[in-house]
């Protein structure tokens, strides 16, 4: 329900632009086992150059989790980076060991894993059938 923008620091749901890298501030995970769910959360950041002011936090539900690996960062140089979002975008299977890039093209393809960077270096990689986008 929800592309990634040109720019990979942002995604689009209809017609509304969601900067994660100057916005929102990532705030953790969680993965229910059983139900092979992930998910992703991000609150809005604080600061007057934040653009939607009536959008508190977003998820991300990612459904039938196949793959998940999570790489993580170091925040001790810059403690306040820790939940800036470096940058979304897809992996191919055979790109699983890398977690530090992604693809030059933000089109999906089934057989794609999506990928997180974040500003300490921390990295999720995730396959999965189905990402959902909440808005609250």
């Amino acid at each position: 329900n929800f592309i990634i923008g040109d720019d990979f620091i942002s995604i689009v749901q209809d017609d509304l632009y969601l900067d994660l890298h100057n916005d929102f501030d990532f705030t953790g995970y969680s993965y229910d086992v059983s139900n092979k769910e992930f998910k992703l959360f991000f609150k809005k950041g604080i600061g007057d150059w934040i653009k939607k002011k009536n959008i508190d936090r977003l998820i991300f539900k990612c459904k039938e989790v196949s793959f998940l690996k999570i790489k993580e960062g170091d925040s001790t140089e810059y403690p306040d980076d820790e939940g800036c979002l470096d940058g979304i975008g897809f992996n191919t299977e055979d790109m699983r060991s890398d977690m530090d890039s992604f693809l030059a093209s933000n089109e999906f393809h089934d057989d794609y894993d999506l990928i997180f960077t974040f500003a300490s270096g921390q990295a999720i990689k995730i396959h999965c059938k189905e990402v959902l986008l909440e808005i609250n």
